[in-house]
């Protein structure tokens, strides 16, 4: 199952993020060898910076209320409440002037569980052409999607997927969001 939503707030929430992560001294990033999977890789393509606000269902961020009604509008759109948001983070990558397509994973550990089903959303920023990709069950792509500002893009998080770097514009940033629901 994956949904992609685009124009889901409207500039005004898309602009007054832009505005609090961008504003000097006020956001706090932090580096990060690789943004995707957070095992230090053999070479650095994947490096950027990330800003965690919640690790495994418990909140780390002041910052965390700012970026909320992103898993409101996931759980608003698949029209299934929240019963927990197990990760919430912001990454911004980098272009390197190469195509650079990040390892496959997952965000969290998925259980099988009858009650309970596991989304992962990825809020998109920026215009650029660093792609999300889906990954089928024999780990091939059957998605790829470019990052569209203000675009939401919602799967399964039984399924793999990877992210790219940008080689049209200077950065790529995006909130990705892990939440548990009722099936």
């Amino acid at each position: 199952m994956y949904k992609k939503v685009d124009n889901v707030f409207g500039n005004y929430y898309l602009n007054y993020l832009l505005d609090k992560i961008e504003a000097p001294g006020q956001f706090p990033w932090f580096f990060y060898a690789n943004t995707q999977t957070g095992v230090v890789p053999s070479e650095f393509k994947n490096s950027g910076f990330r800003h965690t606000l919640i690790f495994d269902g418990v909140n780390q961020s002041a910052w965390t209320n700012l970026f909320l009604p992103i898993a409101w509008k996931v759980s608003e759109i698949i029209s299934k409440p929240i019963i927990s948001v197990d990760g919430l983070h912001v990454n911004m990558i980098f272009n390197h002037n190469i195509e650079h397509i990040g390892e496959p994973h997952l965000d969290v550990p998925v259980s099988e569980n009858e009650e309970h089903s596991q989304y992962t959303a990825i809020y998109y920023m920026d215009d650029t052409n660093g792609c999300t990709t889906l990954y089928d069950d024999k780990g091939f792509p059957f998605l790829k999607n470019p990052s569209t500002a203000d675009s939401l893009l919602i799967f399964s998080a039984n399924i793999k997927h990877s992210g790219g770097l940008p080689t049209d514009a200077p950065l790529r940033r995006v909130v990705n969001i892990n939440i548990t629901c009722p099936r």
